[in-house]
């Protein structure tokens, strides 16, 4: 078996975090970890393997030319995101009415379900923008802002 650098390992999988359900370049993952292409395929694979990340396939069609065809890399495990970049817990709970005001969702925090429903017309059933805020509300015609919890309630 290769013998793994934890910290190279440790810095790829703080890349992976930062871009967790992004569209990132590969070539932008290894670079910003410092490793090469190589090194990022065995730990790419080595936190398949563990069941840590996992690669959804990309989607396309042609009526919207600008979709990226590459898979998308998730951290399967919220509280393993939030543990490799070291947010707290208060960061993830705040319940103040001053951090209700911090998620306030605007139209243009929608803009690209906005720009995806102009694109698809009737195909486009809905979009929703997820916020830390108590209340659900719309922001534009088949687009509204709802609290993550709604997730799970």
């Amino acid at each position: 078996m290769p013998r793994r650098d934890l910290e190279l390992l440790r810095r790829y999988l703080s890349v992976l975090a930062v871009n967790t359900a992004g569209i990132a370049a590969e070539a932008t993952l290894w670079s910003t970890a410092g490793i090469n292409a190589k090194t990022a395929q065995a730990y790419q694979a080595l936190f398949q393997r563990m069941f840590v990340l996992d690669l959804v396939p990309a989607w396309f069609s042609n009526r919207i030319k600008r979709l990226v065809k590459a898979p998308k890399r998730y951290l399967v495990d919220p509280a393993l995101v939030t543990a490799v970049l070291g947010l707290g817990r208060d960061a993830l709970s705040c319940t103040a009415p001053t951090c209700w005001a911090a998620a306030t969702v605007t139209a243009s925090d929608a803009r690209h379900l906005t720009w995806l429903r102009d694109q698809t017309g009737d195909a486009f059933a809905a979009g929703i923008v997820l916020h830390t805020g108590p209340h659900v509300f719309p922001i534009s015609d088949r687009i509204v802002a709802a609290p993550v919890s709604t997730l799970w309630s």
